[in-house]
């Protein structure tokens, strides 16, 4: 079908409208199901600061809210990070509370349900950037994406890792598109979008400007293979990407009010806080890091081992086959066949894409913490990869059995990254999953159940509630360990918590409620001393999320 495809441009077109449509109608399934997960999964440690921030910041209507005295009051709220994907964030509170004003928890719900939109792109963004495969390949590259588990977990998140995921891949394709395009004036449109891209990425996360270095690697290697002008490909890549960073660098500075008084001291201090990240406490391989809040960084390794850990087996093997089949093949051809090569191309844009964040987490140590989500982008890029190996490997197999394998190559990969998508989701909390050991739990690995969730849903958090309720008649002073400084009050506010309840930090409650975390200091040290003094815990639920392996409950 692919050689007529090649011979028929109308044939292929409409090949590719089914492929779209198919994905369409999975992402209309996709995002109900997904906004239902969003309702019920527990308040993150930095939700509550990024939908708070989104709310003043989509709040600013009038030209007066940009003039000077007028800045730092909404724009200081979370200004160690750029507004862009606050304000997408913000702009699903508003249609929320707008669609449904009686809902308590509807800032949340809309906050998350954008997040859930901007994986549906994220998906596309995938399926157009593996567009040089054949159909098997794109669609396996969707599917292996969709047996993410800590990619689809973070996609019901407010949070900023998922915006910055998604403009990370258009960033990449737009460049993809443009150094691949043979027309002067395609190529500088393309040139332009990626620059625009680039500028959305590096408005929501600072670690955005990792991705300068992998581009850049891949016009190095691209005009290495060249036989001649290898300086002049090189020169004309090299201004593409000068372009992209300083557009970047112009978005940043023109969309962020914050940066328009006193703007030295605050880029001072803005790119200073990236490189001092406070590491959240976990536990790996039996120790404890981070115990004392931001200090004790784990070691080198932890970061590949979790990368591996989370991430399916079948993606981890394609990626292999991606670097070992594809890579160097492209060198050691003799006569470059010119799909080939752009295939060759696209396995080496994901490869460099997906280790950038990786890599620099190696080196600097400033990444390293809370599982994977402070280098999500490197996900859909190892599905791409994934997709990349597993194709060529197929190629090669059907260059030598010289059969019809236009039939055996899709009951291949279609079966392999469904069951890879299987694996995936195979878990209990895909924010906890790791996927690639089925069968091997988080306690036998001496690792932490899950990373920067709390361990009760919303259903859970109100059964919390009619007990604490039943057990204490009047006034409630509760105390809650583990959920975080901020989470508490807001999941009041969303309605999770009874509004009458007097949460309190002190020693003057009547309830106190413990988050028995694998890493979390306070929970043992009150677990410790609740054992020596011999109190005793009212009920102990055992039945919530693999965030925690029990939630205490002690009344006095």
């Amino acid at each position: 079908m692919e050689k007529n495809q090649e011979k028929n441009p109308f044939a292929r077109d409409v090949g590719q409208a089914w492929e779209l449509l198919a994905i369409a109608l999975v992402g209309v399934a996709l995002f109900a199901l997904m906004l239902r997960e969003a309702e019920t999964v527990g308040v993150t440690w930095d939700e509550p600061f990024y939908v708070q921030a989104a709310m003043a910041y989509t709040g600013l209507i009038s030209a007066d809210d940009l003039r000077a005295q007028r800045i730092d009051s909404p724009w200081r709220l979370n200004h160690e990070h750029p507004p862009l994907g606050k304000m997408l964030l913000g702009a699903g509170e508003y249609f929320a509370i707008i669609w449904q004003p009686q809902r308590a928890d509807a800032v949340l719900r809309g906050a998350r349900g954008v997040n859930v939109l901007l994986f549906l792109l994220t998906l596309l963004a995938v399926w157009l950037l593996a567009r040089p495969l054949d159909w098997t390949g794109r669609m396996g590259a969707v599917l292996f994406c969709l047996g993410l588990p800590r990619l689809l977990g973070h996609a019901t998140l407010a949070t900023l890792d998922l915006p910055l995921t998604c403009f990370w891949l258009w960033t990449m394709l737009a460049f993809f598109r443009a150094e691949e395009t043979k027309l002067p004036e395609e190529r500088w449109g393309w040139r332009l979008a990626a620059g625009v891209l680039f500028g959305c990425a590096f408005l929501t996360k600072f670690s955005a400007v990792v991705l300068l270095p992998a581009l850049g690697a891949w016009i190095a290697l691209g005009a290495l293979a060249k036989k001649e002008n290898r300086l002049r490909e090189a020169a004309n890549g090299f201004a593409s990407l000068a372009a992209v960073a300083a557009a970047g660098a112009a978005m940043l500075f023109a969309c962020w009010p914050w940066l328009w008084e006193d703007t030295f001291p605050r880029l001072q201090a803005y790119f200073a806080a990236q490189f001092n990240h406070n590491m959240a406490p976990v536990t790996y391989l039996g120790n404890i890091y981070g115990a004392t809040f931001g200090t004790d960084a784990p070691p080198w390794h932890y970061v590949p081992v979790m990368l591996a850990l989370t991430t399916p087996a079948p993606v981890i093997l394609g990626a292999m086959l991606s670097a070992v089949f594809i890579l160097p093949g492209f060198f050691r051809a003799k006569k470059t066949d010119g799909k080939l090569e752009r295939q060759a191309r696209l396995a080496q844009l994901a490869v460099l894409g997906a280790l950038a964040l990786p890599l620099s987490s190696l080196a600097s140590g400033g990444l390293a913490y809370d599982g994977v989500r402070l280098f999500l982008p490197t996900l859909p890029l190892l599905a791409v990869a994934a997709a990349c190996g597993w194709s060529r490997l197929l190629q090669l197999l059907g260059d030598r059995i010289k059969t019809e394998w236009k039939y055996a190559a899709p009951l291949i990969m279609l079966p392999l990254a469904g069951a890879s998508c299987w694996l995936g989701n195979s878990g209990d909390d895909r924010l906890s999953s790791y996927a690639a050991l089925p069968g091997l739990t988080a306690d036998r690995l001496g690792m932490d159940q899950c990373y920067w969730a709390t361990a009760l849903r919303r259903e859970q958090a109100r059964e919390l509630t009619r007990f604490v309720n039943r057990e204490i008649p009047g006034r409630k002073r509760v105390r809650l360990i583990g959920f975080g400084s901020v989470a508490p009050g807001f999941m009041q506010g969303f309605g999770w918590f009874d509004q009458d309840w007097d949460l309190s930090n002190g020693d003057d409650w009547n309830a106190c409620v413990v988050l028995d975390r694998r890493s979390y200091k306070a929970a043992k040290e009150f677990l410790a001393e609740a054992e020596s003094s011999g109190l005793q815990p009212r009920k102990v639920f055992s039945d919530t999320t693999p965030a925690a392996r029990q939630v205490w409950v002690f009344i006095r």
